[in-house]
């Protein structure tokens, strides 16, 4: 585990977190597993919570040591919450599996059981696209990344022919303006809520343990996976 890794400075837990600084170490001890789906720490199955207060506490320093790395900087298209950088390693076994598929593949990855499913309980089913309505992920305004054409132009098109929104989106009149992110089920822990959002224009990944909130204790609703 890189030297960078290390726990939330105390004036920052400002609330109590689900899990506390030596049961975030135990889960972390247990992290090749390939799911926590019937892991217990602190008496309870890890869901949302559990999560976020895990993920909060490996969250990744800067360099300078002044506090949290953000993602991307204040030039970027400015999400409503920061977006706090976190390394793959950390993550368990089964959902770095799924990123480093997804990452290294040259086709779609969707393990739905169907391709127009948008509801898939699999891990790794691809979900609807992302809309981003709430603007806590950049908005990607330059369109896709010149490495990542040919593949981000396959998820494009599999998206477009496959991955309609939910009728409940469309009874509000939502206009299918794709943003370059979609959807991922998550069944890494015990959990209704957490996704992983995959931005297929530049082939970036981001986790949100409790779709999108940014609860509590934790002030980031995403969190960016550096893979290296």
């Amino acid at each position: 585990m890189s030297a960078h890794i290390t726990a939330l400075p105390a004036a920052a837990t400002l609330a109590k977190t689900a899990l506390s600084d030596e049961q975030c170490k135990e889960l972390f001890r247990q992290h090749n597993l390939s799911s926590w789906w019937d892991t217990i720490v602190g008496g309870k199955n890890v869901g949302d919570e559990e999560m976020r207060a895990y993920l909060d506490f490996f969250r990744l320093r800067d360099d300078a040591g002044t506090g949290f790395k953000v993602a991307f900087d204040a030039a970027s298209p400015s999400p409503i919450h920061p977006i706090h950088t976190i390394l793959i390693g950390i993550l368990p076994k089964g959902l770095r599996d799924l990123i480093r598929n997804i990452h290294d593949s040259f086709t779609v990855v969707d393990f739905s059981p169907r391709k127009d499913d948008v509801n898939g309980t699999a891990e790794g089913a691809m979900r609807a696209w992302h809309q981003n309505d709430t603007k806590m992920l950049p908005t990607l305004t330059g369109g896709m990344n010149a490495k990542h054409l040919h593949v981000g132009s396959k998820y494009q098109a599999y998206i477009e022919e496959n991955k309609q929104l939910p009728s409940a989106q469309v009874k509000k009149g939502i206009k299918p303006e794709y943003t370059g992110y979609v959807e991922y089920t998550l069944r890494a822990w015990r959990s209704s809520q957490g996704r992983m959002v995959y931005d297929y224009y530049n082939n970036r990944f981001f986790l949100t343990p409790g779709h999108y909130a940014a609860g509590d204790f934790s002030r980031s609703a995403f969190y960016f996976v550096q893979l290296d």
